[in-house]
């Protein structure tokens, strides 16, 4: 339960990431409440530990308090009070705050696979490098291209351009491949006739 800020009474809250808009049931205030899981979590109710002693870590936040465990985006130590588990990851409230400004509270991204990058190289690589070995990655970057066209490119690109070029590359290797077989089997064909 939360308290209303008007008048202390308990306002009730759901447990979820997304602003709820409600009204206190005594005093009438409107008030928008965010409340996490953790509100809900016994474990997050107790109290943080106190320093026992020089050896142990001290919580970022809060001098005075035993850290726990470390923030798992920017690595600073946490106390019972500041840990905020989301899933797997441990945040503090400062990587909590600018994940929510980012629209992304429940996953804190750090990074971009760049797969059009991938796919470019795959193609343009083996055709620079030894030839033959494009019979195989030719398809193998059309596949590539197909599983990955839909993801993220990244913050930077917009464009995919990569990705046309690659799959472009391969159907050019691919056609080639064809073209060299029909050129060899004929050639072979007429002297096996001969």
């Amino acid at each position: 339960m939360i308290s209303c800020p008007g008048c202390q009474a308990a306002v009730p809250a759901n447990s979820t990431y997304q602003a709820v808009v409600t009204r206190c049931s005594a005093c009438k205030l409107s008030m928008e409440i965010t409340a996490f899981p953790s509100l809900d979590n016994e474990q997050i109710s107790q109290h943080a530990e106190s320093l026992l002693t020089g050896d142990d870590s001290a919580c970022f936040h809060h001098s005075g308090k035993k850290a726990v465990v470390a923030c798992d985006f920017c690595g600073c130590f946490l106390c019972n009070l500041c840990d905020v588990k989301i899933g797997k990851q441990h945040l503090c409230p400062n990587c909590l705050a600018k994940g929510k400004d980012k629209s992304k509270a429940s996953e804190i991204i750090r990074g971009y696979t760049m797969y059009d990058s991938i796919a470019y190289w795959l193609s343009l690589a083996p055709f620079l490098i030894f030839f033959l070995v494009t019979i195989i990655t030719a398809p193998i970057t059309l596949g590539y291209i197909w599983i990955h066209r839909k993801r993220p490119l990244g913050l930077v690109r917009k464009s995919r351009w990569r990705f046309w070029v690659a799959g472009i590359m391969a159907v050019l290797q691919i056609i080639a491949w064809a073209v060299a077989g029909v050129f060899f089997f004929n050639i072979w064909g007429s002297f096996s006739i001969g």
